[in-house]
């Protein structure tokens, strides 16, 4: 079953292969005769580059394959030109100004013509956008028509950051096409874990593939049809810039709290005034009440009299007695 472009215009596609493998891969085979089911496409022819392996010198050989495209096809209305890989970035690199065939001229909308046809766009599968440890974005930078990109989200030679930062800088940005295919590798075809877990086939994934093929290809005949009036109408308007936000005013200051009149004194805040001093004097526990009255203290009883002896042994003694007392004791004797 073709795939719709929903015009009633006819195409021709030359397919270019990769840098691995020759047009008779398994992988090119497939995506000619898919690419051939498009709806308007009078022939999709594919060709050997050879043994070159420098893009910038197969250019020559790509135009040469492409009028042998156009001479096989019949009359047509536009060529696109298609490539896996390396091959579509010699398509690239060939539409570029300073690779013109000699019998090469450009319409009024910039498209190149050959033989008198247009070429309307370019099919890159796996687009080698990093080489060499670096990103060549100079042939999509000189690219004078659209360009429909088929990528795995998994290819390491086509990081999508990176390649969708050189889409936007191509000419013709707002008419060119992603399609990323989901666990994709660099042949555009998902993980099996992926297809698995999905209940898909990789034929459900190429047919995906193929059909936004044909989305780009109606679209691109469609602006070509309506003139330069409608490619300016298809690119998306500037996004206007959004309305400064008005500034909040600013909130009133809420009034100050009325200070609460002064409570009345209790008597235990009364009793706090004191409390502190007594605590300053002597550091006193709080107060309990009245301390309860103290008994007399007991008059001590006088003193018993001294006995006669006592009292006269007390009594200060003369000298002549002294002596008297000395001579009868030592009579005693």
């Amino acid at each position: 079953m073709a795939a719709s472009t929903g015009a009633p215009f006819r195409f021709a596609v030359v397919l270019a292969h990769g840098a691995g493998a020759p047009s008779s891969h398994p992988w090119m085979v497939a995506w000619k005769e898919r690419l051939q089911t498009l709806e308007g496409c009078a022939l999709c022819h594919s060709f050997d580059f050879p043994g070159v392996r420098k893009a910038e010198k197969l250019a020559p050989h790509y135009w040469e394959a492409a009028r042998e495209t156009l001479r096989l096809a019949g009359p047509v209305d536009a060529l696109f030109f298609a490539g896996k890989s390396m091959g579509s970035r010699v398509g690239c690199i060939s539409l570029g100004a300073e690779h013109h065939a000699a019998d090469v001229e450009v319409d009024d909308s910039g498209s190149p013509l050959l033989s008198g046809v247009p070429i309307r766009g370019v099919l890159a599968f796996g687009y080698p956008l990093k080489g060499g440890g670096s990103f060549r974005t100079a042939p999509l930078e000189a690219l004078p028509v659209p360009a429909f990109f088929c990528t795995g989200d998994r290819d390491p030679m086509g990081p999508l950051p990176e390649l969708r930062a050189a889409i936007d800088s191509m000419p013709c940005a707002a008419s060119c096409v992603l399609h990323t295919v989901e666990t994709g590798n660099h042949s555009c075809e998902a993980q099996k874990s992926f297809l698995k877990r999905n209940d898909l086939t990789q034929d459900d994934v190429h047919a995906a593939s193929l059909a936004a093929a044909a989305r780009f290809v109606a679209q691109t005949m469609h602006e070509a049809a309506a003139g330069p009036a409608a490619k300016a109408m298809a690119k998306p308007a500037a996004k206007a810039k959004p309305a400064a936000k008005a500034k909040p005013a600013a909130k009133a200051k809420p009034a100050a709290k009325a200070k609460p009149a002064a409570k009345p004194a209790s008597s235990a805040s009364q009793a706090a005034p004191a409390a502190k001093a007594q605590r300053l004097r002597g550091k006193a526990s709080p107060a309990r009440g009245p301390s309860p009255a103290r008994a007399p203290k007991r008059a001590r009883a006088p003193s018993p009299a001294p006995k006669a002896d006592e009292a006269a042994s007390a009594a200060p003694v003369s000298s002549r007695t002294k002596r008297a007392r000395a001579r009868s004791a030592a009579a005693k004797r």
